[in-house]
């Protein structure tokens, strides 16, 4: 499965819907997975109806991406709700990570029992490598259950090694990541938890070797996608690449990662 992420226009608005929708067909895209914020933020969801109508006439499925903060649990739970009967996505991935979560990670177990058994698959979308994030509270993710039932389906880590540029580099990297999350699983024995990680797909922060501007150089995404596909087999769901609209086509040097995700299974 090819999932591709968008922020538009939440963050971003150089697209409109009918673009978006395209350039979702050329890349081949299954699903889009459309971020919706907290429920803190000030936010317009006709702009994203538009675009799930859109990618759904296209023949493109739907699914959600809820950035989440923990400082009102119950309000945040009843945001997804309310985002999940606007929508009627596919699944829901949630974004959880950096103060908004952490500074209130007391409040998880209200949030997760809240928000309950979702009637579609729900994700862990977070940090790439669990052992140096032990204050997220992995095992509280992984095994809080309502009613018998796990909240959480399945993993979405966003594997993102920036500043790498060789292929032996990347697949060091993801194996090192996904080790560091599959012990997590093994401890809250669910070794075998879905993979659908994030991807990266937008150039941040620089290369190791020269200090210039990082971006996801395709041979080394070629080599820790095998890697992942060799090592997770049928538990790998598929792929999320971020974010279409950020730089994945809008800076040149991504040309090529666009061509390889459009021709990627």
């Amino acid at each position: 499965m090819k999932v591709i992420s968008t922020c538009w226009p939440w963050d971003h608005s150089y697209f409109d819907p009918c673009d978006v929708a395209d350039i979702l067909v050329d890349l081949g895209a299954d699903e889009v997975c459309i971020r919706t914020p907290a429920y803190t933020q000030l936010y317009n969801p006709e702009w994203h109806d538009r675009l799930a109508k859109r990618a759904r006439l296209r023949g493109v499925e739907v699914s959600i991406w809820p950035v989440i903060s923990l400082y009102h649990p119950d309000k945040q739970a009843q945001a997804i709700k309310d985002a999940y009967a606007r929508y009627q996505p596919k699944r829901i991935v949630l974004d959880a990570e950096r103060a908004w979560v952490l500074n209130y990670i007391a409040n998880l177990p209200k949030f997760l029992t809240s928000l309950g058994r979702m009637p579609v698959p729900v994700g862990l979308g977070s940090y790439r490598r669990a052992s140096l994030h032990q204050d997220m509270h992995w095992q509280t993710w992984l095994k809080h259950t309502v009613n018998g039932e796990y909240v959480i389906d399945f993993q979405a880590a966003q594997l993102y090694p920036i500043g790498w540029r060789k292929p032996k580099s990347w697949e060091f990297q993801f194996k090192t990541d996904i080790d560091s999350h599959e012990a997590e699983h093994i401890k809250a024995h669910r070794p075998d938890i879905p993979w659908l990680p994030f991807m990266p797909a937008f150039s941040e922060g620089k290369f190791l070797d020269t200090g210039e501007m990082w971006y996801p150089v395709v041979d080394g995404v070629a080599a820790a996608v095998d890697y992942m596909r060799g090592r997770l087999g049928s538990r790998l769901l598929g792929l999320n690449w971020w974010s279409l609209d950020q730089d994945l086509l809008r800076d040149k040097r991504l040309k090529p990662l666009q061509d390889y995700i459009r021709t990627s299974g």
